[in-house]
């Protein structure tokens, strides 16, 4: 799926997209952690310990938080289009790109997220819009698509 719009009509900006199933399994995964081992260092007994509250209490649910926060940073990604350009947010990267630098948006079947292809040549990731998502991802990144090719040209600002 090259920049071509694909005949997709192109989506009133702004407007945001985001993984359906990714999206939901981060967050519900990272609720029940924090929810199980807050639950776990409320009921389980730690007999080397007379304190109330010992560190391996306090470790179990800094583990859950930290590890809610990592499935965080998959469950927040998203791709942000205006009229001046894109925002990837990645897991580990925010990215801001003009509607200049995208030459072309690859989904190909197999692959696991969107491929940006960029005007220096080199290629951006937008796991937002994600093959796992089926018919909807397809239908995601031809709407970006479209979006890339009705500003092809434009200069940004």
């Amino acid at each position: 799926m090259a920049g071509s719009g694909s005949g997709s009509s192109v989506p009133d900006l702004p407007t945001v997209w985001r993984p359906g199933f990714a999206r939901w399994t981060a967050y519900g995964v990272g609720g029940f952690l924090v929810a199980f081992f807050v639950v776990i260092a409320l009921t389980v007994d730690v007999p080397w310990s007379d304190l109330n509250w010992s560190v391996d209490r306090v470790g179990l649910v800094v583990v859950a938080v930290a590890a809610a926060y990592v499935l965080h940073r998959f469950g927040r990604v998203r791709v942000e289009a205006d009229d001046d350009g894109l925002t990837i947010v990645n897991p580990r990267q925010r990215r801001r790109l003009s509607w200049a630098e995208v030459v072309g948006v690859r989904l190909a079947p197999g692959d696991p997220w969107l491929q940006l292809d960029l005007a220096d040549g080199t290629t951006a990731s937008a796991v937002a819009i994600q093959s796992a998502d089926g018919a909807r991802g397809r239908r995601m990144a031809e709407e970006l698509a479209a979006c890339v090719a009705a500003h092809a040209g434009h200069e940004p600002g």
